[in-house]
């Protein structure tokens, strides 16, 4: 006699629940109730929460030569949007963004010379990424790609996971007084003028996993009030790196730390506290 064993399955972003598996005239049939069902649900989504995992409620957007931006809210694989810059605008707080490989075509976000003129704003925390394979993204190199803000004083989380980002003037600036934390993972910055910058930020967090950044000459610029920089396994080539907390005397609300390991053509392990001004820079 084959034995049926019950399954749930849980599905986002609707969270909803469904149990099956119990066979028809059963008496588990009859105690899992309508009433029970619902609590279990509730009490598993509830442990979903309690643990942490994330993304749960995100929205999922797709970006691809093929779609389309007109009247397109991107959010289904079969209709994407052409465009990472039309995407941004649909998006949520927490939502991803995935954008196809599309066999190594470069996405060139700044061929409308009238939108180009004003770099994707990035107000609410998303993250990109690459989907079947290290996507690029391109910009003419008068403009910037991406400029980070933070509203309401809240930290703007922002990522790029497998992603190329070449020909920009600066992929990544900092608004004035912003408040971000960066995720920088299996991410190629090359042949840009400036890679990040940002000057008077009160809080700049970096994580940086696997990162190159290649003949950006204007570099990493980062001068904020609290830096936070924790760089693994990331490879500098003709790049400057400048990290630096602004003012000349430390005070009690400024702090400064940064990790520097297995970058560059050694290992390093170097920690940096309280206002201390650190410069990289690394030549192939």
């Amino acid at each position: 006699m084959n034995e049926t064993y019950p399954t749930l399955a849980v599905s986002s972003p609707n969270l909803r629940c469904s149990i099956t598996g119990f066979p028809k005239g059963s008496l588990s049939q009859i105690v899992m109730s309508h009433y029970y069902r619902f609590e279990l649900c509730r009490l598993i989504v509830l442990l979903l929460l309690l643990k942490g995992i994330e993304d749960v409620m995100a929205n999922t957007l797709f970006v691809s030569h093929r779609g389309r931006d007109h009247g397109n809210s991107c959010n289904k694989r079969i209709m994407p949007c052409q465009t990472v810059r039309h995407a941004v605008t649909k998006t949520n707080e927490g939502d991803r963004v995935f954008i196809d490989f599309a066999q190594g075509r470069p996405y060139k976000e700044c061929e409308d010379v009238t939108k180009a003129k004003y770099p994707i704003e990035l107000t609410k925390s998303i993250s990109f990424h690459g989907m079947n394979g290290s996507t690029e993204l391109q910009c003419s190199k008068w403009y910037s790609l991406f400029k980070i803000k933070s509203p309401g004083r809240n930290i703007t989380h922002v990522k790029f996971i497998n992603l190329i980002i070449s020909n920009s003037n600066i992929v990544v600036r900092l608004d004035q007084g912003a408040l971000s934390e960066l995720v920088l993972q299996n991410l190629v910055v090359r042949n840009n003028q400036i890679g990040l910058y940002g000057k008077n930020s009160i809080y700049c967090s970096i994580l940086m996993i696997n990162a190159t950044f290649e003949r950006t000459f204007g570099g990493i610029h980062l001068q904020c009030l609290n830096l936070t920089a924790n760089i693994m396994s990331g490879i500098f080539k003709s790049t400057p790196v400048l990290l630096k907390n602004i003012g000349g005397k430390p005070s009690r609300w400024q702090n400064m730390q940064i990790w520097v390991e297995n970058t560059g053509r050694g290992k390093y392990s170097n920690l940096c506290r309280v206002a201390c001004n650190r410069t990289y820079y690394s030549y192939p």
